[in-house]
């Protein structure tokens, strides 16, 4: 049963390393002292996106050869380091770029890559729900990081330099104790007395994956469904207030927003369990595209409702791309190589997080949001013609 206090501590410290999906609050304070624009604050989450893919694939490399709670600590360092270089920075973007967008976003894609795998080790007969309750953890982060920075700032009148420390402290003291606790099963420790049910085709290390066009089609795939989602991880605060909405509503579709994209990373781990990997693909471009054309039709109408359902399956939609990949890599390409194989795969959030730079310009030159969602609209739909090509075996090949 040592198992499920694993996976438990795993999924708190998940939460904290949410942080990167509350940067719409986070960047309140900084654009309001420091005068910079909408896209120098979109580039800096553009770059964390970056970051943490960097992250991911050095842990996913590192993994053969490094054991996994050294990993897990310099995570926590990387962390604690790049929220106290960020709470003392004057006005030099740049170092706001090196400290939150580079230190923290390695730590965060390094953390999440190792414990996802270490996981995986453990709940081998539950593989997609393992990795769901971990990536439900860092989705629901934004809204927890969100609510309590809000109510430090607002209510108990710290200056943003100080929940920034505390952040710091926060973070980088949870994956410590996190990586302390945390340990992976001996070589010959029965972790199950279940059958495992991931059927593995082959296989494959990271060069040969690669090279299949059926997963170039899904990485492809998984690019434009991101987009809603890297977006209104920017710009939800900023679009609800172009609405006429007032603050307390703007941050409250932060929460939503969060909470959308903890329960897409829930819920398809287990659709995948029961449904199996084609309607999975389905379920995954149908929520990308049902977002985009909401969010367009609010943005055209001026109205808040259409906003609200597109913003939580923005975050929907966002969620599922993590957690389904784990289960597909596997069952697609094996176990043997899965931590570099998953590594990879979760980058497909950099190009996505370039599109919500573009539409910081966007903004800038033109303060438009309905051309911002009609792009994402035509990434969606561009998506669900690849999901059809993924279904169709002669298409794929």
């Amino acid at each position: 049963m040592w198992r499920w206090f694993y996976l438990a501590m795993g999924t708190v410290a998940m939460v904290f390393c949410g942080v990167s999906y509350a940067w719409a609050i986070l960047k309140t304070p900084l654009a309001a002292e420091f005068q910079w624009s909408p896209a120098q604050l979109a580039l800096n989450q553009t770059l964390s996106m970056l970051f943490i893919a960097f992250g991911n694939l050095l842990a996913g490399r590192l993994a053969r050869i490094v054991p996994s709670r050294i990993l897990l600590l310099c995570s926590g360092g990387l962390l604690f380091a790049g929220f106290l270089i960020t709470a003392h920075m004057t006005g030099n973007i740049l170092t706001l770029y090196f400290s939150n967008a580079g230190l923290c976003g390695i730590g965060i894609g390094s953390f999440v890559v190792t414990i996802i795998t270490v996981m995986g080790k453990w709940f081998k007969d539950h593989k997609g729900l393992s990795t769901s309750v971990l990536q439900m953890g860092l989705g629901t982060g934004g809204l927890v990081i969100s609510l309590l920075v809000t109510a430090l700032i607002e209510n108990a009148g710290m200056t943003w330099r100080a929940v920034y420390v505390l952040l710091g402290i926060l973070t980088g003291g949870v994956l410590t104790i996190a990586a302390m606790i945390i340990r992976e099963p001996a070589a010959e420790a029965k972790v199950s007395n279940k059958e495992v049910t991931l059927s593995i085709n082959k296989e494959l290390d990271i060069h040969q994956m690669i090279r299949q066009r059926e997963f170039q089609q899904y990485y492809l795939m998984n690019i434009l469904v991101g987009t809603a989602g890297a977006v209104m991880l920017i710009f939800t605060n900023d679009f609800f207030l172009s609405l006429g909405c007032d603050t307390g509503m703007a941050v409250m579709m932060v929460g939503l927003l969060s909470i959308g994209n903890g329960l897409g990373r829930l819920m398809i781990g287990m659709i995948y369990d029961k449904k199996g990997r084609s309607f999975t693909l389905v379920v995954i471009t149908g929520a990308a595209l049902f977002s985009s054309v909401s969010l367009l039709l609010s943005a055209l109408a001026e109205g808040v409702f259409f906003g609200i359902i597109g913003t939580i399956m923005a975050g929907i939609s966002f969620g599922f791309i993590p957690a389904a990949a784990g289960p597909l890599i596997q069952e697609q390409y094996g176990s043997r190589y899965f931590a570099s194989n998953y590594s990879i795969t979760l980058t497909s959030s950099v190009p996505a997080s370039f599109v919500a730079a573009i539409a910081g310009w966007i903004l800038t030159v033109g303060g438009n949001f309905g051309l911002v969602f009609g792009l994402l609209c035509l990434l969606s739909f561009s998506s669900c013609v690849l999901r059809y090509r993924l279904n169709n075996p002669k298409c794929a090949t």
